[in-house]
């Protein structure tokens, strides 16, 4: 069996610790993050809200009438002076 030989940096413990000032930026940054999720879906709902009292039968429906009738008088005219039986 060969004989064991150490590494070459075995006494060196490498430890990596994060400082108090990046674990407090990578929470400020998360609670940025949150915070503003937060609000996207506040203002989605609140147009989901908004949507649903809005009725699209009757909206604009006077105007429609008026704009069939005055069509109705158009094809009319049309008929009546163009058409020959």
């Amino acid at each position: 069996m060969v004989g064991y030989s150490p590494l070459i940096n075995s006494e060196k413990i490498v430890t990596t610790t994060i400082s108090k000032c990046n674990i407090r930026m990578i929470y400020f940054i998360l609670f940025i993050i949150v915070g503003l999720q937060g609000l996207c879906l506040a203002y989605i709902i609140i147009l989901g809200q908004l949507a649903q009292d809005i009725n699209l039968f009757d909206f604009n429906k006077t105007e429609t009438n008026e704009y069939i009738d005055k069509f109705k008088k158009i094809i009319d005219q049309v008929c009546s002076t163009m058409i020959q039986c």
